[in-house]
């Protein structure tokens, strides 16, 4: 059973009133020459270290048709490319250590790839300007979570969301040995 129209506005709900609720706390990311880790790390010295979710959005891409991944924020057309969260307990009731600025400033995958690292390659490879990451403190993050992933709403992932469990690694153009980590269908 695929998801309907009903399912996509929940969602798109559901991420529009969490950036409401932090009054669309973000800074903007953009593709660097150079040192791309001290960039990240200027840019997220104000977002907190507590519990929460992050989404990362990026100008709407030509020919991008799925309706879940489009956002109408403060006036302007934007294609959800990434969400994820920080802090909060796992299944077995073990407390998250990395909150919020430190996971956006963590590693990819097993690899030692920042994100930084990993956006600047994004960002070529798919021809985005800058990355509009918000953020906001949310306790527990992974009830939030469950409510819009995609995969309980059989929706197609964000470009940079890997679907859980389900990780291929494939090398791709790299700086500081960060391969590339995508999803199979």
């Amino acid at each position: 059973m695929l998801a309907g129209p009903l399912v996509v506005q929940i969602m798109q709900q559901a991420i529009i009133s969490l950036l409401e609720q932090s009054n669309y706390l973000h800074f903007i990311f953009s593709s660097v020459e150079k040192s791309a880790v001290s960039h990240l790390k200027l840019l997220t010295k104000d977002v907190p270290n507590k519990d929460g979710l992050y989404s990362v959005f990026a100008d709407k891409v030509e020919g991008v048709t799925d309706a879940h991944l489009i956002y109408h924020i403060e006036s302007k057309e934007y294609q959800l490319i990434y969400f994820g969260i920080s802090g909060g307990e796992t299944k077995r009731g073990k407390k998250g250590a990395q909150k919020l600025r430190a996971r956006i400033n963590n590693v990819v995958g097993s690899d030692s790839c920042n994100w930084a690292i990993y956006w600047n390659n994004e960002m070529r490879k798919n021809k985005f300007l800058q990355f509009v990451v918000f953020y906001c403190p949310y306790t527990p993050p992974k009830e939030f979570e469950m409510e819009i992933y995609l995969n309980v709403n059989e929706l197609k992932y964000p470009l940079l969301n890997k679907k859980r469990g389900r990780i291929k690694k494939v090398p791709g153009p790299s700086q500081a040995k960060c391969k590339y980590l995508t999803h199979t269908g």
